[in-house]
Order: C-alpha cells, then structure tokens, then sequence
C-alpha cells in the first residue's frame, strides 16, 4: 500500500479548508494510505473523527519533525506534500480562485466539491444538540479573529445582541469572560470541539472571517460573515452571506499581513449593524423554507 503524507500548516481555518482536498486524494487513490502530521493541537483537533484521514498524527516536537525530512533527505521529500498558500498572496495572485481550489490545485488535484467538512463524535453531536435545545432560535456568533484588521466593533456586536432579544446567542471562541457584556455565552469555556458541536446545531451562524465562518460552511449552517481585510472571492463560501466594505484599500491582507492597519479598520467600520440584521433574517427565512 503506498503512503500519502501531507504536513498541516496555517491557522486553524486553513486546515478546514484543506479538507475538500484530503476527501479528492481520497477518491482517486483509495487504496493509499493518507497520513496526516498536525503541528498543533487544534490542528488535530479540526482532523480528529476524519473518515479520509487514515493516521492522524500530532508531532509533539514539530520542529525536530521538520528539521529531520530536511537532514535525512536533504530537502523535503516528494512524498510529503505541505503547501503554504497563503504565502502565494492568493488574493492577489489567484483573485478568481476560492482558498480551497487554490490548495487542491498545489497538492495536485482538482476538487469536485469545494465544501470543507467537519466530523463530530455521536457525544460531541449529543452535547451540542442538548445544549442548544434548550433555546428558542440559537444563533451562533464569533466576534474576534487572529487579526485586529478583521474584527467589527465591540459596540456594534453589542447592539446587535441589545436590538436582537428575539434570538439566543451563543459566543463562540472565546476563552472566560466573553467580549460582551450579556449572557450569550450558554456554558463558557473555549474548546474548539466544543464550538464545533454547538454551531453545528444553530440555527444560524455570524461573525468575523476566521475558523468559524468555515466551520458553519462545512456543517451546511447558514452563515452571515464580515469581510474587510480579506477576499469575499477566496475565503467566501457560496452556503453564507458574504458581507464585505467598499473601500479601496480592501482587501488588504495580502499586502499589509497581521501590520495594524493605517486607517483604523475603516472597511469593518463601514458594516452596519441594519446589514447584518438584514442578512441574518434572509437566512433564517431561506432555511425556514427549505425544511
């Protein structure tokens, strides 16, 4: 049996989007064996239940990992695949081509399906399940992303929740406290497998472009995301709303990556709360009809 390997990079975000790739090599060579190396724990964890993945591993020293494939063979050998698409500007580069295309096309592969996907242990399923059913019209929301350049104001996030009793809103990705001050957050902490469970069950998903707004595209929950330093076109997903600035600057991460912005994240300023409100209502009336 021949062996694939392909080494995880990026955020957590990038490795939901390189799930579309893991299920194509999959399908056209079923009879390898696909082995994953993960250098962080939340890697693993976004890979953990994968049916495509045959070994899932977590390289407890990772740069003892990397620095040994360099030394024994002199570079990185042929049989371990490990793209950085991000270092290719992709917004800029490859402005037609979603995230998950571009990563298939380096891995050399054309996807048939760009959906990412996500797989829940049957407790994990029951956790969140419980837990949500306990509200009426649980939302999901996630307010912060890694980058300062692609966060909506607290302000505006808090007067979404203030204007929005009707729904129940369950924080996201948020380690204790949450970053509003309400009760949105049904049972605190932050385990990334956690979420996963929760937002699977919502009804609805908003929040910043980051892990999440791929994570509700995999799970088929109807997304409203906030775009202002990065591409609709790239890291969009047809299942969500893409809400995105007009400002000319934007998107901008792939010429100023994680520098603080010059103009005081004007593009996210531009989103109005009425917008998101919009949009939130339209996706809950398109999967209201659909049941």
């Amino acid at each position: 049996m021949s062996k694939i390997h392909i080494i995880a990079r990026g955020g957590i975000g990038d490795v939901i989007l390189l799930t579309p790739t893991l299920r194509e090599i999959k399908k056209r060579f079923p009879d390898s064996k696909l082995i994953v190396h993960t250098m962080h724990r939340k890697h693993y964890e976004v890979l953990l239940n994968n049916p495509r993945v045959d070994l899932l591993l977590l390289e407890s020293k990772p740069w003892i990992f990397c620095m040994k494939l360099l030394r024994n063979a002199g570079y990185l050998p042929a049989k371990y695949r490990v793209v950085n698409y991000g270092d290719y500007a992709p917004s800029i580069w490859f402005p037609q081509q979603s995230a998950t295309e571009i990563i298939g096309e380096l891995m050399g592969v054309q996807l048939s399906e760009p959906t990412p996907e996500l797989f829940l242990t049957p407790d994990e399923d029951d956790f969140g399940r419980n837990i949500v059913s306990r509200t009426k019209v649980p939302i999901a929301i996630h307010t912060t992303a890694f980058s300062e350049n692609k966060n909506w104001p607290v302000r505006k996030w808090k007067d979404l929740v203030s204007r929005n009793a009707q729904y129940d809103f369950f924080e996201l990705g948020r380690c204790g406290t949450p970053i509003l001050n309400t009760p949105i957050d049904k049972c605190g902490g932050s385990d990334l497998r956690r979420d996963f469970a929760l937002l699977k069950h919502c009804k609805a998903f908003i929040g910043v472009e980051s892990c999440f707004a791929h994570a509700a595209a995999a799970f088929g929950v109807p997304g409203v995301v906030l775009f202002g330093s990065t591409s609709t076109m790239t890291w969009g997903h047809a299942s969500n709303i893409n809400i995105s600035s007009t400002k000319r600057c934007s998107p901008c991460i792939d010429l100023i990556a994680y520098n603080k912005c010059p103009y005081g994240v004007a593009c996210m300023e531009m989103i109005t709360v009425e917008e998101v409100e919009a949009a939130l209502r339209s996706q809950l009336l398109t999967a209201a009809k659909q049941v």
